[in-house]
């Protein structure tokens, strides 16, 4: 679970999120939408201790962020970021890197590690890219890496900044119904999502931003039923069912 209070932080003089408070539980994928600029990366950025804030506490499992060692956050909280370099290394020794906050303890053997790591691969769809080198994976195939060392990491809390980007359309329903089973998993899953479509379907709860502000926190019905979409987006919203299914699309005005 992620607390979070009071939560303020300026870019130099100018204060961008002001007193924010929102809680995001366990056994939940929280969607966080927005127009560019809205402050959803920025937001996530502060609940990963990656940038500081103003003011305000955040705390992560009931520890306070700025308290606590990363190697012990680690353990609680994966991340995966919008861009990253790409290091010299197969897809393997990737996934590995996940299990580093465990190195020193010698309950994990090197055969549970490696099964670990194995499972983590297949669970992501990337089993194929394991001895591969990054450099060689399309965008989307990386992307499926970066998940899998995440799933090794083995944290309760799992932020992602736009996991869907750059994939086909198969590949996004597989990865947002991935991210579902790991909620069904008792984890908290905070996602930044430009696909609004993705997001009512699949999260449990919404997070709309707009201006650095927190304008909404609700189910996808709730936030779709009070038109916050379209206030923070400017454009309408149509929800349609089929086979048992509820789906959402934008429409212009």
């Amino acid at each position: 679970m992620i607390e979070i209070k009071s939560l303020s932080f300026s870019y130099g003089k100018d204060e961008f999120i002001k007193n924010l408070d929102i809680s995001l539980p366990d056994s939940s994928l929280i969607a966080i939408v927005g127009e560019n600029g809205s402050g959803k990366t920025t937001l996530l950025a502060l609940i990963s201790g990656e940038i500081c804030s103003k003011s305000g506490e955040i705390k992560i499992d009931g520890l306070n962020l700025k308290q606590t060692k990363r190697s012990e956050l680690s353990k609680r909280l994966s991340i995966f970021p919008q861009s990253r370099e790409i290091p010299d290394m197969t897809g393997k020794e990737l996934v590995t890197m996940g299990r580093y906050p465990y190195i020193k303890n010698k309950l994990i053997t090197p055969s549970s590690e490696a099964e670990i790591v194995r499972s983590a691969l297949i669970r992501a769809g990337a089993q194929a890219f394991g001895e591969r080198r990054l450099a060689s994976l399309s965008y989307g195939e990386r992307q499926r890496v970066y998940l899998a060392m995440q799933i090794a990491q083995g944290a309760q809390n799992m932020l992602l900044d736009e996991p869907t980007n750059y994939l086909d359309i198969s590949a996004k329903f597989q990865t947002m119904e991935l991210l579902t089973s790991l909620k069904n998993e008792g984890k908290c899953i905070v996602c930044v999502l430009h696909d609004i479509s993705l997001a009512l379907t699949y999260a449990d709860l919404v997070a709309v931003m707009k201006g650095g502000k927190l304008i909404a926190f609700d189910t996808p019905e709730n936030i779709y039923r009070d038109k916050k979409l379209e206030e923070a987006f400017g454009v309408r919203f149509c929800k349609t069912e089929y086979e048992g299914r509820v789906a959402y699309s934008a429409i212009p005005k």
